[in-house]
């Protein structure tokens, strides 16, 4: 299956051979073929960031960064970004937008990918808060017809997840710690959570906030002993971490009533918890190429999917 698609994603080869160009250490970090839960000390890469367009629900755009994490094996068309629940903006706009392009740029090969996307994005969240992001994409294919991935499409997105937050560095990881981006900063750690004050914003609850504010700048994975079969979560003790929450506790007597293991362990736990993945399917490139030493025009290539899953192949004037 991964081989047919393949053949039928004319501008994969190029988009995946340019990521490896321009970013190596991403790329030899072995994205798909990380084994989370082995005691490689290999640094993880910097994150690899693009810039996400949209349009928000009162007709004005928007434009905001996503990390990118991988490329669905099985269906080239696919892929996988990395955000946090708790950006308000990031959120409505996905949830609320039919249309998406990505500004991708290639800046040691010389090349720029605008990817679109017709369709709406999937977040894959936490179970907990599905309810409010809504459930993984069923209609993608992640595996062989047959096999355990194609069958159980949520468990193998939460298994991506999973392995994909092992595989982010430690101080990406310490971002999912933080305040909701964009946020005013306030000296009062006891602000309610709000998204913003913009009327034409969809309202989404936030996750649980540790009022832990900027303290973490790095984070390390907790629970990396379990095998994959289960989320390395502990809600018994973000049970106690939100009482305490909602008796009005500060967050300094609440760290007084936890052990330094406790603390340790809610922290890791609501920040995966805030990670979630941005699946992003695309149905139109447009690849634009400049010519080695500028020896000529830039050569520039547009690929429009049509309704029946077939390419379209444009040459155009840069």
């Amino acid at each position: 299956m991964a081989a047919a698609q393949q053949q039928q994603v004319p501008w994969a080869n190029a988009l995946q051979q340019a990521f490896r160009a321009n970013f190596p250490n991403a790329a030899q970090s072995g994205l798909s073929t990380v084994n989370p839960f082995s005691s490689s000390s290999q640094t993880p890469p910097d994150p690899v960031v693009v810039q996400l367009a949209s349009v928000k629900s009162n007709g004005t755009p928007k434009i905001q960064p996503l990390v990118f994490q991988d490329f669905l094996a099985a269906d080239p068309r696919i892929l996988v970004f990395s955000a946090a629940t708790s950006n308000p903006e990031l959120m409505s706009v996905v949830k609320s937008g039919q249309s998406h392009e990505i500004y991708w740029s290639m800046p040691k090969t010389k090349e720029t990918f605008v990817l679109s996307s017709s369709s709406r994005l999937y977040i894959v969240c936490a179970s907990t808060l599905s309810g409010r992001f809504g459930s993984a994409p069923r209609k993608v294919i992640v595996g062989d017809e047959g096999s355990q991935a194609a069958l159980n499409p949520e468990e193998f997105w939460e298994t991506e997840r999973i392995r994909l937050w092992h595989k982010i560095s430690p101080f990406y990881r310490a971002s999912f710690t933080w305040p909701s981006s964009g946020e005013v900063r306030t000296p009062n750690p006891n602000e309610s959570w709000s998204v913003y004050r913009d009327q034409n914003q969809i309202k989404v609850s936030s996750p649980v906030s540790l009022g832990t504010g900027f303290r973490y700048t790095r984070l390390d994975v907790v629970g990396s002993e379990f095998n994959g079969q289960t989320p390395p979560l502990s809600p018994s003790l973000l049970a106690k971490f939100q009482n305490a929450t909602i008796n009005n506790h500060s967050t300094l007597e609440r760290r007084a009533k936890m052990t330094k293991e406790e603390e340790d362990q809610c922290v890791h736990n609501a920040a995966f918890d805030n990670f979630c993945l941005i699946i992003f399917k695309v149905t139109r490139v447009d690849h634009t190429a400049c010519a080695s030493n500028n020896s000529g025009p830039p050569t520039r290539t547009v690929y429009t999917c049509t309704k029946e899953g077939s390419w379209v192949i444009d040459d155009v004037n840069p």
